[in-house]
């Protein structure tokens, strides 16, 4: 649309009106002139401003940049478009905040083969908050509008591949984990914050980590808990070595406090293996032999996640799911497995020194 549209004031508009009370003295005798100047030379005047003002304020006409630019007033409510054309980067700084101020927006639409810096004339000046750039790939879309404040720019619209979000200027809480990153999807006040949903079709990946790096144990996915920097839980990652995934709980010795020699317990083996069933799943008629999870809480709380205690699976009219499930993570069970076959190796080896 161009420069924002601002009101027109008519400018002398019936000024110095003669005496309005019947007499004849030239100054209210009906001249053409007279009137000229002082209703419609005015009036003409203020809507010729006007109208230019609204061609003005109303153009929309798509901006061709294609080398390092500014944003500017005239550029409110337009879009700057980086043409195919184009293969090599560059910056285009938004215009200083305080100069566009509250109400300016501009759009900025990446049709080239290569990534576009979004920058800010006034360093000082923030993109969602955040004194940094942001990477605009090719066939991404963003709209920035000034901040109530004056002193930045929000992102209103984001249209294309997500990594037009902020690159390596974001950050979670201030801390190093998760640390810099290229987007937060905050799930406060929902249900969850992200859903990904693939087709009907059982063949499609739903999820798709790739991590291209040809050296060293590649991450896949970091989980984190608590406020401000985060602490670390675990993680998914390659191993290069191995070349397999590891699945790992945070285990970090400099985390932990060494009180001596495991707590072995004899009788805890056989108070797991009781709660091992011969089960058939109701949903597709698996037989298997294999936990259940209230049963195994009673004995190894730590491996189970859970869920409410109520008798039965509750649904709500569309069939969707509303308990809260229970679930085992069987690797919690490692460690003290790992001492139940120590202690029968031990028993073995003695046995075997009694009995040459």
């Amino acid at each position: 649309m161009g420069t924002k549209y601002s009101s027109t004031s008519i400018v002398g508009y019936n000024s110095a009106p003669p005496a309005d009370d019947g007499s004849t003295a030239a100054s209210n005798q009906v001249k053409w002139s007279t009137i000229k100047t002082k209703l419609p030379d005015p009036l003409k005047t203020a809507i010729e401003a006007i109208n230019s003002g609204l061609v003005t304020a109303l153009d929309t006409t798509a901006r061709l940049v294609t080398t390092t630019d500014s944003t500017v007033a005239g550029d409110h409510q337009r879009t700057l478009e980086v043409p195919s054309s184009v293969t090599t980067t560059f910056t285009i700084s938004l215009g200083d905040a305080a100069t566009m101020a509250n109400g300016y927006i501009v759009r900025v639409r990446n049709s080239s083969t290569t990534n576009i810096t979004i920058g800010r004339v006034t360093p000082g000046d923030t993109i969602d908050g955040i004194a940094g750039n942001q990477t605009l790939i090719p066939g991404s879309s963003a709209t920035y509008a000034v901040n109530t404040a004056g002193n930045g720019y929000v992102t209103l619209v984001v249209a294309g591949n997500l990594n037009t979000l902020l690159v390596g200027t974001a950050t979670d809480g201030g801390g190093s984990t998760p640390g810099v990153h290229r987007m937060t999807v905050d799930g406060a006040g929902v249900g969850a914050a992200a859903m990904l949903k693939s087709t009907a079709d059982a063949t499609i990946t739903t999820i798709n980590v790739w991590n291209p790096a040809t050296t060293g144990d590649n991450i896949f996915a970091q989980f984190n808990t608590e406020g401000g920097a985060g602490l670390a839980r675990g993680t998914v990652d390659y191993n290069r070595a191995g070349s397999a995934v590891r699945y790992n709980t945070t285990c970090d010795g400099r985390l932990k406090t060494k009180n001596g020699a495991p707590r072995y317990d004899p009788t805890w083996i056989g108070n797991v293996a009781a709660c091992i069933y011969d089960v058939t799943w109701k949903e597709t008629g698996y037989r298997v032999d294999t936990f259940v999870a209230q049963d195994l809480h009673q004995v190894e709380p730590d491996a189970v996640k859970k869920g409410d205690d109520a008798a039965a699976l509750e649904y709500d009219a569309d069939g969707k799911l509303l308990s809260n499930i229970w679930g085992v993570d069987p690797s919690k069970l490692i460690a003290k497995i790992v001492l139940e076959v120590y202690a029968l190796r031990q028993e073995f080896n003695a046995y075997k020194a009694a009995h040459p």
